[in-house]
């Protein structure tokens, strides 16, 4: 049941956990750490009671677009 849910979830609305999202990017988890603390990433979400982070997979792609605008 659940798997068959996530797969009716579009890619742009999946929840991208923080090693992953380094994976994706090409980057550290400390870097993504520290763009977070300069304010030149988007906010996390919050999952479970607040103990795990996840980023909306829109709200990178967005991000993404937006880094190839100011280059």
């Amino acid at each position: 049941m659940a798997k068959k849910i996530l797969n009716e979830v579009p890619d742009s609305d999946r929840i991208v956990r923080q090693a992953e999202l380094a994976k994706i990017l090409g980057v550290s988890s400390v870097t993504l750490w520290r763009w977070r603390q300069n304010n030149k990433f988007p906010a996390p979400i919050k999952l479970g009671g607040g103990r795990m982070i996840g980023w909306r997979m829109s709200s990178i792609l967005q991000w993404i677009d937006e880094q190839e605008v100011l280059d």
